[in-house]
């Protein structure tokens, strides 16, 4: 054995390493500490930035919104970049608007591209660029700006409805008693509606917001939630493709527009409109800066065709005596020979003129035996703006064109037979967008010209936007049957969008004394969403002050 004093000091060395070694490690800890402390610090300046960053970008949408809605600003305001500056606390945000080419031209459906960048004492941290798109009522497969109580979407069996549907007001809906065990989902898109329903004797905020009707009772004994309104997902699932997930009530109203009487100015320039009538082309726009063409008064017939790859648009005015006849070329795919003699904005031609394509032509009615034409360098922008009633359309359209009269004073179009697109094939779904058409008026009408017949339906490939919103905020007018109680029943087609002020039957059901079904009169209808439409709707279709966001990328600042 050792001695006890060979031993002596070794408590000493151990303590010595242990301190060492506890002193090495407090300076890891102390060279750690910064790091965690810069890192929770970074951690912290990112969220900060993410969130000023996205405040600017929060700000500019509402700020768009508001002038989209006429409530600040000018929407001219909106062809050209512009930045907005704020803060969110401690840190600073820009944001730089960009439209789009097509808005820098002034479409009416409206694309901007926001870049948001956050800073702190000056110096940038963080990049959000989101770029958004104004909406257009084209959105919806039908939009109804306020219904009627007894208005009630009828789920049947061989039909659905594809796209998104908006009320303002109660959703209504019926079914038979047997739809919960054999029915298909009829509503393939979202349905919303600003109305909340509530049942008889029951509390605020029970069930759904829906009104719902058992067609073969006449009762609301089945509805698809139970006693304590509790939502029965089986039940959601035989309505909507996506369930009870489908369906929102309680929503915010969404307005249509007062007038449509800007579109004169669009189709026609600022100067005073022409007051005579017919058919008029402003000669002096040029192909940069692209007017529409201008109808003066009623017109009898208004007929769409395509004639050797080019659209051509029939203008009826008058009856009897009176009776004119204007034909409006647009020379996209093929040229044209005015001959020798006739008469040309104004000036009488010494020789044949050869057209190329890309310029519109206007052969007016004959004066004294000469060609009288109006010719325009351009395509038009797309508008035929008419400010009396249009008593009949049809045929078949070529090129992105809507087709308006003057809201404001009552003017209706009348539709007299089928109304196709040059690049869809009848009775097919369009796949593109070069051959839109856009309907828009008081009334929309489906005229008594046009036969009824189940077994050879009415074609329409068209987006309809009938009504409006008057400055009392009443809504009146509709796409709607004339005498639709007569006349026996037939059916329509309509491939595109439905908007309509006020809801009306487009088919009714008769019974006799005893209960008996005895026939109905009217039109069936059919409606098949155009998705490729509701993305790029018709020209100077109606649109609505809020945008949607299409993309969204958050980056450090580089």
């Amino acid at each position: 054995m050792r001695p006890r004093h060979a031993r002596r000091g070794s408590i000493l060395l151990l303590s010595i390493f242990f301190l060492v070694t506890l002193f090495f490690l407090a300076m890891a800890l102390l060279q750690l500490l910064p790091v965690e402390l810069n890192a929770a610090r970074w951690a912290r300046m990112n969220q900060e930035a993410s969130y000023a960053a996205d405040a600017g970008i929060t700000d500019s949408i509402t700020w768009l919104e508001e002038v989209l809605a006429g409530k600040q600003g000018r929407l001219s305001d909106l062809t050209e970049d512009f930045e907005r500056g704020g803060s969110f606390g401690d840190w600073t945000w820009v944001v730089t608007v960009e439209p789009d080419q097509q808005t820098r031209e002034n479409n009416p459906v409206r694309v901007f591209r926001l870049t948001s960048v956050a800073s702190l004492d000056g110096r940038p941290h963080r990049r959000i660029v989101a770029d958004v798109r104004q909406d257009s009522f084209a959105h919806y497969l039908t939009f109804i700006g306020a219904s009627s109580n007894e208005a009630y979407w009828r789920l049947d069996r061989n039909s659905k409805l594809e796209g998104p549907m908006h009320v303002n007001g109660v959703a209504s809906i019926a079914y038979d008693n047997q739809w919960f065990q054999t029915g298909v989902p009829f509503f393939e898109g979202t349905y919303t509606a600003s109305g909340f329903h509530v049942p008889s004797g029951k509390p605020a905020g029970f069930g759904d917001g829906v009104r719902y009707r058992n067609f073969a009772g006449f009762d609301n004994s089945d509805t698809p939630y139970n006693e304590d309104g509790v939502p029965i997902p089986e039940r959601y699932d035989r309505i909507f493709t996506r369930g009870r997930e489908a369906l929102k009530t309680g929503v915010r109203e969404r307005e249509m527009p007062e007038t449509s009487r800007s579109l004169a100015m669009e189709a026609w320039g600022e100067t005073p409109l022409p007051l005579d009538q017919g058919v008029h082309l402003d000669t002096s726009s040029t192909s940069k800066n692209k007017k529409g063409i201008l109808i003066q008064g009623d017109v009898e017939s208004l007929e769409l065709s395509v004639v050797q790859g080019n659209s051509v648009m029939a203008v009826t005015q008058g009856t009897g005596e009176a009776k004119k006849e204007t034909r409006v070329t647009i020379l996209s795919e093929n040229g044209m020979t005015l001959p020798a003699g006739a008469e040309v904005n104004g000036a009488i031609l010494p020789r044949d003129l050869v057209l190329e394509t890309g310029n519109t032509v206007v052969q007016k009615p004959d004066a004294g035996g000469r060609k009288i034409f109006a010719v325009a360098p351009g395509v038009t922008n797309g508008l035929v703006y008419c400010t009396g009633s249009i008593n009949g359309l049809q045929g078949q359209n070529k090129g992105r064109r809507t087709i308006a009269v003057d809201v404001e004073n009552n003017k209706d179009i009348v539709i007299s037979g089928d109304l196709t697109r040059q690049d869809t094939p009848v009775g097919e779904k369009p796949a593109g967008t070069e051959d839109l058409l856009g309907l828009l008026g008081m009334n929309i009408r489906i005229g008594n010209s046009v036969e009824r017949d189940l077994e050879a339906p009415l074609q329409l490939y068209c987006s309809v936007f009938a009504g409006r919103r008057n400055s009392d905020g009443q809504y009146e007018g509709s796409f709607l049957v004339d005498d639709v109680d007569s006349s026996g029943a037939g059916k329509f087609i309509i491939y595109g969008s439905v908007v309509r002020a006020q809801d009306s039957p487009w088919l009714m059901s008769w019974v006799n004394s005893g209960g008996a079904y005895i026939g109905s009169t009217g039109f069936v209808s059919d409606m098949k969403y155009d998705s490729a439409a509701a993305a790029n709707p018709p020209p100077f279709f109606p649109t609505m002050p809020t945008l949607r966001v299409l993309s969204w990328r958050e980056e450090p600042y580089r």
